[in-house]
């Protein structure tokens, strides 16, 4: 009876298999590592550009909250042409400012999609974009933050009524004849956008007179006055309703939810609380 020795070990081959799988390992393992380290790496950079990007918004904002700088073209383009740069505390990293006037809708878009001409804020917003990156350049190796910078604080000092002709105060208007204005605001010297204005009116007697207005804007910056009142029906005859001869002084606030005003006691107030008038007195005519 014969014995078989008992097979003890590796071949060769399966040793070779073996290695190889030993190496692939050891090579996945490396990668993962190397990977780990990229990311880790990448991660910091993205959290340092992000910082430099703020600070770097933050910068702008104080730039533009003078009104002289806001309110200028120029300006902003002096300001945007200086970059990009790199960044003082961090070298390695390059700044790029960019900056575009865009329109907002007040009080918001949907309500304003009704009009066929909807109250936009054209100059009172500014939408602008903070690129910061690294090297190598590429589209991945950079931050950008956006942001809407608002008006500067741009104390509206007066408003001016501006009638259509340069006729004597009173304005005269003859009967269903109309005469138009428009209305503006000024810090002193400048005409201060994006001003919502709503109008009234109110007899300089008790027994004065009292027109209609006409062809409205919907920021309320121009508009027809007229001196016609209504039609009524008087014994089964339409007739044309007006008041009696006399002044009427037409009064205007205007007000911005973009832009602050100071009060009494030189407090800067929203100007949706805190409103600046204006009037213009007109006389009806016969």
């Amino acid at each position: 009876m014969s014995l078989r020795r008992a097979r003890v070990g590796l071949t060769l081959v399966e040793s070779v298999v073996a290695i190889f799988i030993i190496c692939g390992c050891i090579l996945v393992i490396m990668r993962m590592v190397s990977n780990g380290i990229d990311m880790n790496v990448r991660a910091e950079q993205v959290e340092q550009a992000s910082l430099i990007a703020s600070r770097q918004l933050e910068t702008l904002r104080e730039w533009a909250a003078d009104p002289s700088h806001f309110y200028d073209s120029a300006s902003w383009a002096a300001k945007i042409a200086t970059s990009p740069f790199p960044d003082s505390d961090n070298p390695d990293y390059t700044v790029t400012w960019k900056a575009t006037a865009v329109g907002i809708t007040s009080p918001c878009t949907m309500t304003e999609s009704r009009y066929s001409s909807p109250r936009v804020m054209s100059g009172s917003y500014m939408k602008v974009a903070v690129t910061v990156s690294w090297s190598p350049t590429s589209t991945r190796n950079q931050v950008v933050l956006t942001s809407l910078i608002g008006a500067a604080i741009d104390p509206v000092v007066s408003l001016t009524v501006t009638p259509s002709t340069s006729l004597a105060s009173p304005q005269l208007v003859p009967k269903n004849s109309s005469i138009s204005f428009t209305a503006s605001g000024w810090d002193g010297t400048r005409n201060v956008p994006d001003l919502f204005f709503l109008w009234s009116q109110a007899p300089v007697t008790v027994n004065g007179s009292i027109g209609s207005f006409q062809n409205m804007t919907r920021t309320g910056v121009s508009g027809q006055y007229q001196n016609y009142y209504c039609d009524e029906t008087i014994a089964g005859v339409p007739t044309a309703i007006y008041g009696p001869l006399g002044n009427v002084t037409l009064g205007v606030l205007g007000r911005s939810p973009a832009i602050y005003d100071v009060d009494s006691s030189s407090v800067p107030t929203h100007r949706w609380m805190t409103n600046t008038t204006g009037n213009v007195v007109v006389q009806n005519g016969p």
